[in-house]
């Protein structure tokens, strides 16, 4: 995980897992939402993590627990395919949001201004 291509990898693999149609492979997906993503290592679960260790916090607004599994599973197994990233080195965090809690620069609230 030392290349930039890494980079596109962790990025496309956050869209796949983001249709409004849960369950399905990319090819079935009919629309996407517009949803934007103490030591990681020291869980006390006993995984043994590597050097590759990945912490994605994801925010959402929303999603139901079996999405959120969905989101895990589905991020879990995109970066092994995409990048060989072993499950035991993700940690994933979901935080929940509402649209106001946005600027995506500019000094703007995009989603209340309607830009997103």
């Amino acid at each position: 995980m030392k290349e930039a291509v890494d980079v596109l990898a962790l990025g496309r693999s956050g869209v796949d897992v983001y249709p409004q149609q849960i369950g399905v492979g990319l090819e079935d997906v009919e629309t996407f939402g517009k949803f934007l993503g103490g030591s990681a290592a020291n869980t006390g679960l006993g995984i043994e993590r590597t050097a590759d260790l990945v912490v994605l916090q994801v925010f959402q607004q929303g999603r139901s627990e079996e999405q959120k599994r969905a989101l895990y599973a589905g991020l879990a197994k995109s970066l092994e395919e995409a990048i060989g990233l072993a499950s035991s080195d993700l940690i994933v965090s979901v935080m929940g949001n509402s649209r106001e809690d946005w600027s995506f620069g500019l000094g703007r609230a995009q989603f209340l201004e309607g830009d997103l």
